[in-house]
């Protein structure tokens, strides 16, 4: 709903990509009218399993939503039964000032792009804010590269970035920022982009990640498409206990090389952060909002807007 994806907005016939404030304006719509189906549709003794009657669920006790918002119109009633969390646990990710504020009043858990633990406080501090007392975890995704020793690690990520192109990810990068980056030549010194006039602010932003001057464009965009980590278990358990240390609640592992990049995280960092307590060793029981928020019980609780009253 609230992609930066040009492309996707064709696909929904939009023609183009809305605004931030639209697709943000619609996505308040969604979810007001899915919070009505998961919550409102069935009441919580609505199925009945009567086998000898042949009947399932009261049809007295299973209620049509009529939601009309100013994008969706939806009738109902929900198709199916309440799960036992009914509204499923919500992620997002988003981190402008209008998605930070989007998450403060319906995440749960919330994706965020940050470079250092320092960067990401201010995001942090932000989105609890906006929550006014409900708890969201945070998460940060990170790359590893694991070595035995810290030379094994840089050797083998280096190798890695070899084997990729410089115009794979222009070409990337160009998706996401909605600029075409071969245009500026690939060759060209950071230094001069950034004295070209007119420069959309994520094209500026991206051209101040680095003070060196002397970088290419390509190189540039080499680099922050492999931003990750190449160190020993300790290092990477370090870097992750940092993270935990200004309110991020846990990472969104990312592969380098899939599947090894996931085994060796289990094999060698996993046992590291679980003697230092940074990990659990297993699961709680129930949901997965109650592994979440332990002692919460499985459904959302108030003030939640999933949670307001409907007018029948």
């Amino acid at each position: 709903m609230t992609t930066f994806l040009a492309g996707a907005g064709r696909n929904l016939g939009h023609g183009g990509l809305p605004d931030r404030d639209s697709r943000y304006a619609r996505a308040e719509d969604y979810v007001q009218a899915v919070y009505k189906l998961w919550e409102h549709s069935w009441e919580d003794d609505a199925v009945v399993r009567d086998r000898d009657r042949r009947q399932f669920a009261d049809p007295a006790k299973v209620h049509e939503i009529n939601h009309s918002g100013p994008y969706y119109t939806v009738y109902g009633p929900h198709l199916s039964e309440p799960s036992p969390q009914r509204t499923p646990l919500l992620f997002q990710a988003g981190m402008s000032p209008t998605g930070r504020s989007f998450a403060g009043r319906h995440a749960e858990a919330l994706f965020i792009r940050a470079t250092t633990p320092a960067a990401a406080a201010q995001v942090v501090a932000d989105v609890r804010r906006a929550a006014a007392g409900r708890a969201v975890r945070i998460f940060v995704p990170q790359a590893y590269v694991v070595g035995s020793t810290e030379e094994e690690a840089r050797r083998r990520s280096e190798e890695l970035l070899s084997r990729q192109t410089i115009e794979g990810n222009l070409a990337r990068m160009s998706v996401f920022l909605h600029h075409d980056f071969a245009s500026d030549g690939s060759s060209t010194p950071v230094g001069e982009l950034r004295k070209r006039p007119g420069i959309a602010q994520p094209v500026r932003d991206l051209l101040n990640a680095t003070d060196r001057d002397d970088w290419t464009l390509g190189e540039l965009i080499r680099w922050i498409g492999n931003k990750r980590l190449a160190g020993t278990p300790e290092q990477i358990a370090d870097s992750i206990g940092s993270w935990q240390a200004v309110g991020v609640d846990g990472i969104n592992l990312q592969y380098v090389v899939s599947p090894t990049s996931f085994a060796e995280f289990v094999d060698h960092v996993v046992p590291v952060l679980q003697a230092r307590g940074l990990l659990q060793s297993s699961y709680r029981p129930g949901t997965l909002r109650e592994k979440f928020f332990p002692g919460n019980g499985p459904r959302l609780r108030p003030p939640h807007p999933a949670r307001g009253q409907i007018t029948r």
